[in-house]
């Protein structure tokens, strides 16, 4: 019997040392968080961003860290002012560029070897030229440790690491990513977007009316840019738990209700009841495995 229980103690000692060795040989990268006010509201944690480099360019700029754009992109307005790019700027129509240029993501080589650029975006003398979108990590393994403000981008992970996750399966269209939502016993689809932190939860108004319910907590109303629209929406703290399948997360976030037609298009368009952001994940570390469909949060 003591024989036994050694070697299961062995076993485990060793397991737990295999996983501390693959985590130790993870080369983090960096992103950081932007504050700013909203509608007179301050944010702590309003935006994710990422140092990037290009290639014989030591300087560094930014680019916005975005789930909720299904590819990532550059803005032409900032981007013509770098001189090692600018000149490898080909246009093919009229509203649109592209760019081949080695992009780093930190200290990580990014993979995409073109990206278009939207006309007209940006502003002049400004270090935040474009957005990482979905596409950066097509057939990868996505690592955010949101408190420590660091990410990785894995072909693969040992069986432990993997383990250590709560993971469950997601629906992947156009590159987004559908999160399946159990909110009061009954499912919705929701896309995770990790392009803005000011509404935890968005989705239409007749979901925000039953997800606050009659006597609303903690009333809010916003107005925040979407694609170049100002949205003005109202907000409460959801009365009901929000979990994907047996993954539990925070209570009491709020939600936003909108009524804007470019959105509620975008929404039927996607087949989705609404957007879930970083809020839910701040105290996580989530992994997303673009492979095999599998979004998770640490244990």
């Amino acid at each position: 019997m003591k024989n036994t229980i050694l070697i299961i103690l062995t076993l485990i000692m060793f397991s737990c040392k295999k996983e501390s060795n693959f985590e130790k040989q993870i080369k983090w990268s960096n992103f950081y968080f932007k504050s700013d006010s909203v509608s007179g509201k301050y944010y702590e944690k309003l935006a994710m961003f990422v140092p990037v480099t290009f290639e014989n360019d030591t300087t560094q700029y930014e680019m916005q860290f975005d789930l909720g754009a299904d590819m990532s992109q550059f803005y032409e307005i900032p981007l013509r002012e770098i001189k090692s790019v600018s000149s490898k700027i080909d246009t093919f129509n009229t509203n649109q560029y592209s760019i081949k240029n080695q992009l780093y993501l930190d200290n990580k080589k990014s993979q995409i070897s073109e990206f278009p650029i939207m006309k007209d975006w940006g502003e002049k003398g400004s270090k935040i030229i474009g957005t990482i979108g979905a596409n950066e990590f097509k057939n990868k393994i996505l690592v955010i440790d949101y408190p420590n403000e660091k990410f990785v981008i894995l072909d693969s992970t040992s069986i432990d690491f993997k383990n250590s996750f709560n993971l469950v399966e997601y629906i992947e269209k156009k590159g987004f990513i559908n999160l399946k939502l159990k909110i009061e016993n009954s499912y919705y689809n929701f896309l995770f977007d990790t392009g803005s932190s000011t509404t935890p939860l968005a989705t239409t108004i007749p979901l925000y009316e039953k997800f606050t319910g009659k006597n609303k907590i903690d009333i809010d109303t916003i107005r925040v840019p979407s694609w170049g629209i100002n949205v003005v929406s109202p907000g409460a703290k959801n009365i009901y738990a929000v979990e994907i399948e047996s993954i539990k997360l925070k209570s009491n976030q709020r939600v936003y209700g909108t009524d804007a037609e470019h959105i509620l298009q975008f929404f039927k368009e996607e087949q989705i009841d609404g957007l879930i952001s970083n809020p839910y994940f701040f105290d996580n570390i989530i992994m997303i495995d673009f492979k095999n469909k599998l979004f998770g949060v640490k244990r």
